[in-house]
């Protein structure tokens, strides 16, 4: 598949390990759309395997308490194999939320690959913040609990997460 698009659209609570979204697309856009892992037992909850150029953005992504993926990662890219290059992950806009406790979020990147372009992200989690394996010249609003962010409780629903931020 040369390109995958997930806009305005909802991914949450799978059954059973796996991910929320995953795809071996040659190109990825994911904007506007809310992909939370909430009670579900999921993996990553964005995984590109095979790399390529990917854009996320005005998005809100969520692990869950009960996440199956112990390093916590919120994306993955190019884990499995580099055949989609030339590689590229932007990320825009998006606001990820931890609920997983107290391990910090992370974006892995098992590549070389531009990472560019990174602006008006927000974190939701630990005070350690969002881990990103490369040095992506990316920076977060962090906030330390969902109260310091606005955010209500979490109660397992979609109703305590923020809107996506389309624009």
């Amino acid at each position: 598949v040369d390109l995958f698009v997930l806009r305005n659209s909802m991914v949450r609570d799978n059954h059973d390990d796996g991910h929320l979204v995953k795809s071996r697309a040659k190109a990825n856009i994911i904007e506007c759309s809310t992909i939370a892992g909430l009670n579900g037992a999921n993996s990553y909850a964005i995984d590109f395997p095979q790399g390529g150029d990917n854009v996320v953005r005005g998005s809100v992504v969520e692990q869950g308490p009960n996440i199956n993926n112990s390093g916590n990662f919120f994306i993955n890219f190019a884990e499995e194999n580099t055949n989609n290059a030339p590689h590229a992950l932007t990320v825009t806009g998006t606001t990820f939320v931890n609920d997983y406790g107290s391990r910090r979020g992370q974006i892995n990147v098992a590549t070389t690959a531009t990472i560019e372009g990174w602006s008006g992200n927000t974190y939701v989690g630990n005070a350690t913040g969002m881990e990103l394996d490369v040095d992506a010249g990316a920076s977060f609003t962090t906030f330390a609990t969902r109260a310091a962010a606005g955010l209500p409780a979490y109660d397992g629903t979609v109703a305590t997460l923020p809107p996506p931020s389309c624009q």
